[in-house]
Order: C-alpha cells, then sequence, then structure tokens
C-alpha cells in the first residue's frame, strides 16, 4: 500500500486516539507475535551445529574429570514430600562452560541458541506488558521485561544489564501503581523498554544472521554467482555484441532469482525486518502524533508479517 493510501488510515486512527491517546499495544502485539515466529524458524537452522557443539563440550568435560549433570534437590523433595510439589521442579542442571578446559571446543553456536532464546523472551514481556489490564499486572510485566532486557545484554555484550538499569530508570518504580496512573505508566514503560532494547536487539539479530550465512553457504555463492554474471554482461554490452549481450541480461535474471530464493529459504529477511519493525515501533512511541512514525510503522509491521510468509 502507497503512502498516499495509508495517510488517510493514520489520519482517522489520529482522530480516534485523541480522546485517550495513541494506543500502541496491538503494534506491539504484532511485533512480538512476528518476533517469536521468527526466532522459531531460525532455531532448527542452528540447533544441529550447536547440539554437536554441546556434544563435544560434553565429551571434553567428561575426558577432564569435570562436572557434567548435577541433580537438583527438587528431585529429593519430589521423591519424599513434606509439601506439593510439582514433577518439573525435579531437573539436571547441565554444565556446558568452556573456561576450565585446557583446549575448549567452540561454542558459538550453543551460545547463539542462548541468543535465540533472550530475543524471544524480550519480545514476549513486551506483549505482556502491552496487554495488561490491571495495575498489578501492569507492575508484575515492568519488572518481568525488565528482567528480560538484562539478559538480552548479557547475552550480546560486556554491558551486562546496561539496558536493564535504563529501563528501570526512565519508566520509574513498577512497585504500587495507582488504577488512574496506570495507563500512563503502562505507555511511558512500553517506550522506554523498546528504546532501551533497541541496541542490544539489533546485536543480538546481527549476530544470528552473521551465524546463519556461515550456516548456509549457497547464500554466498549465490550472491557469487550474480556478480560474476553482472560482469559478464557488462564486458557483453561493451563488446558491441547483441546476441550475446541479450543472453548475458538473462543470466543476469537468472543469477538473481536464484540469489533471492536462496535468501528467502532462511530466516534472514525476516530477522532483517525485525530490526526495521522494532526501530519504527520505538519511533513511533517516541512521536505518538506524527502520521510518517505511523505510517512507517504500518508499513514495516506489514513487511514483518510478508517476509514471514515467504
Amino acid at each position: 500500500m502507497s503512502r498516499k493510501r495509508l495517510y488517510p488510515l493514520v489520519a482517522a486512527s489520529l482522530l480516534g486516539a485523541c480522546a485517550s491517546g495513541t494506543d500502541f499495544g496491538p503494534d506491539a502485539v504484532r511485533f512480538s507475535d512476528a518476533t517469536a515466529s521468527a526466532i522459531a524458524a531460525a532455531r532448527p537452522v542452528i540447533a544441529p551445529a550447536a547440539q554437536a557443539q554441546a556434544r563435544a563440550i560434553r565429551a571434553a568435560r567428561i575426558a577432564n574429570g569435570l562436572e557434567v549433570l548435577d541433580v537438583t534437590a527438587d528431585c529429593a523433595e519430589l521423591a519424599f514430600p513434606v509439601d506439593p510439589i510439582p514433577v518439573d521442579a525435579c531437573r539436571l542442571l547441565r554444565f556446558s562452560d568452556t573456561d576450565e578446559l585446557p583446549a575448549p571446543p567452540p561454542d558459538d553456536k550453543l551460545k547463539l541458541l542462548r541468543v535465540l532464546d533472550a530475543v524471544a523472551a524480550y519480545a514476549e514481556s513486551l506483549r505482556a506488558l502491552a496487554t495488561s489490564k490491571t495495575p498489578a499486572a501492569i507492575g508484575a510485566a515492568t519488572k518481568e521485561l525488565s528482567t528480560a532486557l538484562g539478559t538480552l545484554s548479557e547475552t550480546v555484550g560486556p554491558q551486562g544489564n546496561s539496558a536493564s538499569t535504563r529501563f528501570t530508570a526512565a519508566a520509574g518504580p513498577a512497585g504500587a501503581i495507582a488504577t488512574a496512573v496506570a495507563q500512563q505508566f503502562q505507555a511511558r514503560a512500553l517506550r522506554r523498554a523498546v528504546e532501551a532494547g533497541q541496541e542490544p536487539l539489533e546485536t543480538a539479530l546481527k549476530l544470528v544472521m552473521t551465524h546463519l550465512r556461515e550456516l548456509r553457504p549457497e547464500l554466498d555463492t549465490s550472491y557469487d554467482a550474480l556478480e560474476s554474471a553482472e560482469r559478464a554482461m557488462d564486458a557483453a554490452r561493451q563488446s558491441g555484441n547483441a546476441a550475446a549481450h541479450a543472453q548475458a541480461v538473462a543470466r543476469v535474471e537468472q543469477a538473481h532469482s536464484r540469489f533471492i530464493a536462496a535468501q528467502r529459504s532462511t530466516p534472514i529477511p525476516a530477522l532483517n525486518t525485525v530490526i526495521l519493525a522494532h526501530r519504527s515501533l520505538a519511533e513511533a512511541l517516541q512521536r505518538p502524533g506524527d502520521p510518517e512514525a505511523l505510517i512507517a510503522l504500518a508499513e514495516n509491521l506489514k513487511a514483518l508479517t510478508q517476509a514471514l510468509e515467504d
């Protein structure tokens, strides 16, 4: 849909928002759901390499006499219950740290699964805040979002909980929220969370896309073929041979189609669009009355949905 056709829709939404303020909750939900789908598509591409690394690390830890598993104390409580305890509380703690190993196997793909988990948790926490209706629920969702931002920051760099700290300081205390100001607090918290999450989210997804390219060599080979075809087309054009030029043009078209098909066979286009949609969500939250910001958000959310359907 063109920007001119979107303007009446945005104008209508702004008129409807005059009484109560622009509500970005539905947009945050759409973003969260689409991001979850993009992460779900990326996970099976990375999982086989991550599982192979986990097996190698496990074997290395065993060979070096290091712990591999630990049974949680909840298992004993489940066996000899004093108070009710869910079966899932009995877990195995798995050690996958490589610092103690003299010749540690690579663990970059294994860590990448944690990055995916952190992005998914951040998106889900945004959804929880956007859909909270009561002061208590808004307060709980804000705390959950702060934790998710901290985890996301930790997975992508040495800044630790910087995103969480910035969000908590900007959003304000999430304890006792009066009903009268709950919606205002919710809107401010959503805006500050998206603002604080922008840098670690982009860093995380760019890291994921880099590894996806490593795992899908056909992305590089198909682009090399496109470049080669383009050079051959230029040479044919300069030669003055019309027939050779026409054949070279057809080869470029074919190479381009193969390159685009290779791209669309991966989650990379969807992950790229997650970044763009998150940027436009942040911009729209900062400028809620700006038609251009609302149009960009609508376009990028639509593009994100389309990227997941391709």
